[in-house]
């Protein structure tokens, strides 16, 4: 099951190995998590592109009309539809730039 580490966090990965997982980091395994850790439904539900992580729009399943449309508004730049990991970049700069 994936899950999403809201904060710095350490758990068993399938192999039961201690791992370390980041803050918005999204982690695999079939071993029981902490509290530190959310479900990925559970995310994906309340996605925002404003403010979710790399990590997470890259792992979640999302629309690219919904994202365009959200970015168009909040950023005013258009998104170029191409792969995921390309748009996923265009979505960070965007928020960056408006940041900046």
């Amino acid at each position: 099951m994936k899950y999403l580490c809201m904060r710095n966090a350490q758990y068993r990965d399938s192999s039961k190995t201690i791992c370390m997982a980041g803050r918005g980091d999204v982690v695999d395994t079939d071993q029981e998590v902490g509290s530190s850790f959310k479900p990925m439904e559970e995310v994906v539900e309340e996605l925002n592109f404003m403010t979710s992580s790399e990590a997470v729009l890259l792992d979640a399943t999302w629309s690219f009309s919904k994202a365009a449309e959200t970015i168009k508004t909040e950023c005013n730049v258009e998104l170029k539809k191409t792969d995921k990991a390309d748009i996923v970049a265009q979505i960070m700069d965007a928020r960056f730039r408006k940041v900046g």
